[in-house]
């Protein structure tokens, strides 16, 4: 169990450590000087303290926010402004304003308005301003109340504060069902800055897609059942060997974080064959000394979820290492020993498996050691091949 626990380990820090990489972008310094270089991309949820870039020598450097007015890599952008936010709590139906300079995540720029987003720091939820011309920057203000009853209401003030921005009636027709999230308020100012200039305004969008395989393959691994019969047989018995074929499907979602190398995945495999055996022994010290055995056990359905992490060699080439565990493991047994048992029973079991495989172009061959598998079973090592039938992508927009 241990071993077990330290392969998991292992694999969940190598998801955590793993590297982002250099991006082409620049910074702009509190004197104003722009530079070009590579920045390492981040998933900011929040105003970052350092920005790490590397210099046309390759030489890696944290340089401090403080230093830096504004940056952008991979068409995420932040810049430094004196913003207004709101800062009164929960239960307090008055509003309180701060005043103070915070680097804010960029959305939308137009020249007639821009979009920006930061995590709230009263609620660590997603708050967004809103920027009309040369105007101060404002909190576009969606606040949470705590009523007397211990209920809550909500005050949906952004609405009102985007209907001053506009005189279109078409544009202000859809406040009524604009909610607060990033995707609804970049449309609306879109919108909105289309009917006051012809030029379209800058999206700080990324358009990502996560990856879904469909595959399908066969298997097969040999099984060694051996367990203590007590009662009158009082001893171990040693089944034989059996090979067992099966067939087995996978859904694998391989997102675009962390260059597509990490994939989560849902396995189904079917046994095809019975594991079956019997056997004859003799205790000559009873009266019926002749003892016929008889087992079976099959493995009508199982599933698994799993993590793998893929090492590409090349376009049609990558080693893949996975750790799954079982969600079902289910088992029709059977035993029958002459005059003592006779008895048909159900096994579920749960364990984990290990695995390393080869996937070139839509083949894909693996290992898997499996651990554990059924009561009085032997550890033992599986041999899959698959075919990676169908591949989707479903396309999105992320801040990231």
């Amino acid at each position: 169990m241990k071993l077990k626990k330290i392969y998991l380990l292992l694999f969940f820090t190598s998801l955590l450590v793993a590297q982002n990489k250099f991006e082409k972008g620049y910074y702009i310094n509190s004197s104003g000087i722009k530079t070009e270089c590579d920045i390492l991309k981040k998933k900011w949820i929040n105003s970052p303290d350092f920005i790490t870039i590397k210099t046309s020598s390759n030489q890696i450097i944290e340089l401090d926010c403080n230093e830096v007015i504004e940056f952008s890599v991979a068409n995420i952008k932040f810049k430094k402004e004196f913003v207004i936010s709101e800062v009164s709590s929960i239960d307090d139906e008055s509003f309180k304003y701060d005043f103070k300079k915070k680097f804010l995540r960029v959305l939308l720029e137009s020249n007639k308005y821009s979009l920006y987003v930061l995590q709230n720091e009263n609620n660590n939820k997603n708050s967004f301003y809103v920027k009309n011309m040369n105007d101060t920057i404002r909190e576009l203000v969606y606040k949470k109340i705590e009523t007397e009853e211990n209920k809550f209401k909500y005050l949906k003030i952004y609405k009102q504060q985007l209907l001053n921005l506009s005189t279109s009636n078409a544009s202000n027709s859809k406040l009524k069902n604009l909610n607060y999230t990033h995707s609804d308020l970049i449309e609306y100012l879109k919108k909105i800055s289309l009917d006051n200039e012809s030029l379209s305004p800058k999206i700080y969008l990324n358009k990502d897609s996560l990856q879904v395989n469909f595959k399908f393959g066969i298997y097969n691994y040999t099984k060694k059942h051996s367990f203590y019969l007590e009662g009158n047989i009082d001893q171990q018995i040693n089944f034989s060997d059996q090979n067992i074929n099966g067939i087995n499907a996978e859904i694998e979602f391989i997102p675009s974080l962390l260059n597509r190398n990490y994939s989560l995945f849902l396995e189904f495999g079917l046994d095809l064959d019975e594991y079956k055996d019997e056997i004859d022994i003799v205790r000559p010290m009873f009266i019926n000394p002749n003892y016929h055995i008889e087992y079976s056990i099959k493995n009508k359905f199982r599933s698994y979820v799993g993590l793998r992490r893929f090492f590409k060699i090349s376009k049609n080439l990558s080693l893949n290492v996975s750790s799954k565990i079982a969600i079902t493991e289910k088992y029709n047994a059977y035993l029958f020993v002459q005059r003592d048992i006779d008895e048909r029973f159900v096994i579920k079991q749960k364990n984990i498996i290990l695995s390393a495989g080869v996937d070139y172009r839509n083949f894909i061959f693996d290992l898997n050691y499996v651990t554990n598998n059924t009561i009085d079973a032997s550890n033992y090592v599986l041999f899959g091949l698959k075919y990676n039938f169908l591949k989707k992508h479903i396309k999105y927009v992320s801040l990231n």
